[in-house]
């Protein structure tokens, strides 16, 4: 696929999937294993449509589906407890599975031989998705690249949320509320592109928002306790990708040229 790219097109109306289905599925009566592909990217950008599934299916014999779930603040902007949940992103990914589910027949696929992956963000999200109490038993394998549910970047903490939060709300002059609902109004009433534009400022910071380990959806108990047990029966290949750095490299070297040059007009 190439270098993965950190600049993405992006707009709110984000909710869609791709299917790549073998041209042979219409006159085969063997039901195909079907591919559920999560992107990465920190679960901050990134979009399905950068992985084309056409020669992964017509080579591989099977169902291809990449798709787009929401990101950064639209995604995972949490307050750690049942005020805001956050995780929304999550709940995504699990509706394209119900959609798989609800659709593998007319797509001449097989429900028993479902396979979920990822890389970077993706990989841990695609472990999420099978340990959830709301997917358990669906899913049959799960492919890891370059990511783990045990990465310190994966997650964060239900208290690192709120912190998270209040720093949103300040850097989007939504600060000065009194109250947490009133902050929390603000930031829904905010612009979306102007959202979009911070959004792209915080991707390399440590305040950007991430999965939280609370909720009915993901909590510590899922993901430190009951993990080995709910996968006892799921197959799981595990490995890193090649030169996944160089993105971030690139663009690390914009980042330095343009405060090089805002050093020199100085």
């Amino acid at each position: 696929y190439g270098i993965f790219s950190l600049i993405s097109s992006a707009n709110e109306e984000c909710l869609f999937l791709n299917v790549y289905i073998p041209i042979n599925n219409k006159t085969s009566q063997n039901k195909k294993a079907i591919l559920m592909w999560i992107h990465g990217g920190s679960g901050q950008i990134g979009t399905g449509n950068l992985f084309d599934g056409t020669i992964l299916a017509a080579l591989g014999d099977i169902i291809v589906v990449t798709f787009n779930f929401r990101l950064n603040l639209f995604g995972f902007l949490s307050s750690g407890d049942e005020r805001l949940l956050g995780n929304i992103g999550l709940y995504d990914q699990s509706m394209v599975l119900d959609w798989i589910y609800e659709n593998s027949e007319a797509l001449g696929g097989d429900i028993e031989r479902i396979t979920v992956g990822g890389h970077s963000a993706g990989a841990p999200h695609a472990y999420y998705l099978a340990i959830s109490p709301f997917n358990q038993g669906r899913i049959r394998r799960l492919i890891l690249q370059s990511g783990s549910p045990f990465n310190i970047w994966s997650h964060i903490q239900a208290n690192q949320a709120m912190e998270r939060f209040d720093v949103v709300a300040d850097d989007n002059q939504c600060g000065m509320m009194d109250g947490f609902d009133e902050k929390l109004n603000c930031l829904r009433e905010t612009n979306y592109h102007f959202i979009a534009e911070y959004e792209h400022h915080t991707y390399t910071s440590a305040y950007h928002t991430n999965v939280v380990l609370h909720g009915d959806y993901m909590n510590k108990f899922q993901l430190g306790l009951n993990s080995t047990d709910t996968l006892a029966d799921t197959e799981m290949l595990i490995g890193s990708n090649d030169d996944e750095v160089d993105s971030y490299i690139l663009k690390a070297i914009e980042i330095l040229h343009q405060k090089v040059m805002k050093m020199t007009r100085q």
